[in-house]
This record gives C-alpha cells, structure tokens and sequence, in this order.
C-alpha cells in the first residue's frame, strides 16, 4: 500500500510504501508509471530505484511549487517489473490513478530584512 508520494528534488519523486518493496527489473517496466503536472503532460520517469519501502522516480523537471502533480500507476503482466512487497508468496501492488503528490518545491524567492556595515574608521556597526 502506497504511504506518501512527495518531491524529492526538482527531478526525483519518492514514493513510500507500507513495507518492504522488490523489482528487480523494474528499469524495463518504466511505463507503468504515469506523472501529470497541472492535469496534462503525461510523463514517464526515465529510472526508478528501490531502497527498502521507498521507490525514487527520476523525471525531467517537477518544476514549481505551484504545479498540482499525480501519478498513476499501470501494473504491467511480466514478472519482476511490477511492484511486489518482499514476502514469502509475494503480493503485486495493484495499479492506482491520479494520486496526489505533495510538491514539496520551494518557490519563493529570499527576501532581505535588514543590512548592516560596518564603519572601520569608527569600528562601529551601521544599519
């Protein structure tokens, strides 16, 4: 069962699952994701990486922190490209659509408060 889908930088997004997750050959089943940016722009992430309960997916750009983005899930019928969790008789993640993912990229620019300088005649700090 699919946890939490976040941003993790301005090209990955890591997916966490309620256990443990396998795929050995996952890098052939890459169309089985789906992200949209803004309810368009159906993109298919070009690697996913598997570490314990997390899948990352690498994408081109997730952009701003505006965009609304969701991925769908498409489970494919060869063994060992889908998602499976790590038991002993192994059970497939089921395909999912349009799951929200929590666009954790920041947009907004620094702003400045103050300034100061310091006057090295007088050795005194100026605002």
């Amino acid at each position: 069962m699919v946890s939490s889908i976040v941003t993790g930088s301005d090209t990955t997004i890591i997916i966490t699952f309620s256990e443990n997750i396998v795929a050995s050959d996952i890098s052939n089943g890459l169309s089985q994701f789906t992200l949209q940016s803004n309810g368009a722009n159906d993109e298919t992430p070009s690697a996913v990486t598997i570490a314990n309960n997390q899948a990352t997916l690498t994408v081109n750009s997730i952009g701003n922190g505006n965009k609304i983005l969701t991925l769908s899930y498409t489970k494919v019928n060869t063994a060992n490209r889908f998602l499976t969790d790590t038991a002993g008789t192994p059970n497939a993640l089921q395909s999912f659509s349009s799951k929200s993912v929590t666009n954790t990229r920041d947009t907004t620019a620094p702003v400045v408060y103050s300034t100061a300088y310091r006057d090295i005649c007088s050795r005194t700090w100026r605002h």
